[in-house]
């Protein structure tokens, strides 16, 4: 939506901060989506409200949220990254299935991670020494 994009993103504040507090959400305003036959929609088409929870001045900037997403979804969809994100994350596995399935391929009957060289061999089989 062009005229909601024009809102700068603002998240959490004060969650690096020496005190340690929860963060605090500093945007000002948020965006309701109204369908056709929404009670306060009398256009017949979905409408977009911006309303602002604050009491801002004339000319100050209005900030809105883009939502808890972490650093690559803020830049693939609105092409920034902010400073500090809690809400930043590191998806290793897609799902629990595919995390047990990558621990079962790296444990051999000792516990020490197998070398390719033992791939499918059991530790001390035939051929080898030791």
């Amino acid at each position: 939506l062009p005229f909601v994009d024009m809102f700068n993103h603002s998240g959490d504040a004060g969650f690096y901060t020496r005190e340690g507090g929860a963060p605090v959400q500093t945007s000002q305003v948020f965006w309701e989506l109204k369908g056709p036959d929404h009670e306060e929609n009398a256009t017949g088409r979905w409408v977009m409200d911006v309303k602002s929870d604050a009491d801002l001045e004339q000319d100050e900037e209005a900030f809105l949220c883009y939502g808890d997403r972490s650093n690559d979804d803020l830049f693939l969809h609105y092409g920034f990254i902010p400073v500090h994100n809690p809400h930043d994350d590191a998806v290793l596995f897609q799902d629990v299935e595919e995390a047990l399935e990558w621990f079962v391929a790296h444990q051999s009957g000792s516990g020490e991670a197998r070398s390719p060289s033992h791939e499918g061999r059991p530790h001390g089989g035939e051929g080898e020494s030791g």
